[in-house]
């Protein structure tokens, strides 16, 4: 028991006192102040500890978070850039279905359309075809109104420039035409009828340059008898004795005819002479 009280003395640092009660208890005191000295020292120690550990505890958590956070916000960024990647996907898909719909359109109208010429070009094929027919019927008409006098030709046309019909008239043949209907000459001349006119549109004048006869009308209808003849103001209505044989030829007073558009309805009879 001495030993270890000596102990306990050597390690607080105790002196001996000349009053062994008051040794004792100055030795006691100081024993509870140093063990006390020593639990605050080692409870502080501990908290720092703990307070370190703590902070080590936040740091790594934090850490943690931080790197989840990261992490998630990198998978959102994928996420978001994969989703705009599809939607990008889709319209150009979209887009490329809709050039295939047109290009679809397009052939199928391309294929009506050509449908239609062919359809076309047939009725103009027939149409002709009934013409040619009809105008050699004309012929054989016209050979007979000269081999008896009981026949009388009657034929219309469609004028917008020179036409050359197989009506072939005989010398002394009265021929009546009339004509109706408007033709537009062009841009700054106007339209016109089968008397034509006189000045262009605001009234101003049309060159002679534009007229095949000069002195008629600009737009006037004319005819002739054959090659040699000159050419003969028609109007809207006009009868006369043919002076020679020869087919009948109608021709509009217009030298520049490509702008022509409308058309001008002419009728024809020719009675053979007596």
């Amino acid at each position: 028991m001495s030993c270890l009280r000596r102990r306990i003395k050597m390690m607080l640092g105790l002196k001996k006192s000349s009053n062994g009660a008051k040794s004792i208890f100055a030795g006691n005191a100081t024993i509870q102040g140093k063990i006390v000295i020593t639990n605050s020292l080692i409870s502080k120690q501990i908290k720092n500890e703990i307070t370190n550990e703590k902070v080590h505890v936040i740091h790594a958590w934090g850490n943690f978070f931080s790197s989840s956070i990261s992490a998630l916000t990198a998978v959102i960024a994928l996420i978001i850039a994969f989703l705009q990647y599809i939607d990008k996907e889709k319209a150009v898909n979209e887009k490329e279905m809709a050039l295939a719909q047109k290009e679809k359109s397009f052939q199928e109208k391309m294929r009506a359309d050509s449908a239609k010429m062919e359809v076309k070009k047939i009725l103009l094929d027939q149409t002709e075809r009934i013409k040619n027919e009809r105008d050699s019927l004309l012929l054989i008409l016209a050979s007979l109104n000269k081999e008896n006098n009981r026949y009388v030709i009657k034929s219309n046309f469609k004028i917008r420039g020179i036409y050359i019909t197989k009506l072939f008239v005989h010398k002394n043949d009265k021929v009546s035409l009339e004509a109706t209907g408007v033709i537009e000459l062009g841009k700054f001349t106007g339209a016109s009828g089968p008397n034509g006119i006189e000045s262009g549109v605001l009234g101003l004048p049309i060159s002679n340059s534009y007229r095949i006869v000069s002195e008629f009308n600009f737009g006037v209808l004319m005819y002739r008898i054959g090659n040699n003849d000159s050419w003969i103001a028609v109007g809207s209505k006009n009868e006369f004795i043919a002076k020679e044989s020869g087919y009948l030829i109608f021709q509009i007073n217009d030298s520049e005819q490509g702008d022509n558009q409308g058309e001008l309805k002419v009728s024809v009879k020719i009675s053979p002479s007596v």
